[in-house]
């Protein structure tokens, strides 16, 4: 049976500020009409990190780094890009 594995990466000044291997929902959208490619991650609303709401550490123009893959067959990096928003 194939498992669902991620690793999503969110650094603030280049040094890791947020790793998590769970989240909702990962949608990724690549086209060639736009010419960049886009991804939107969903979190539990009451996830929390250290003690806070995972929301006071991320923030707008912080690198992300979203991999993906199947457990057994190793995960691969399928976005790389800054955060564009945080709702």
């Amino acid at each position: 049976m194939f498992v669902l594995e991620c690793m999503i990466d969110i650094l603030h000044g280049g040094k890791t500020q947020v790793r998590f291997d769970y989240c909702n929902e990962i949608e990724v959208q690549t086209s060639c009409s736009n010419l960049t490619d886009t991804a939107v991650v969903k979190v539990p609303r009451k996830m929390r990190w250290k003690g806070r709401p995972i929301t006071d550490y991320v923030s707008r123009n912080d690198r992300i780094s979203i991999r993906m893959g199947y457990r057994g067959y190793g995960i691969e990096k399928v976005f790389e890009g800054y955060v564009n928003s945080v709702e």
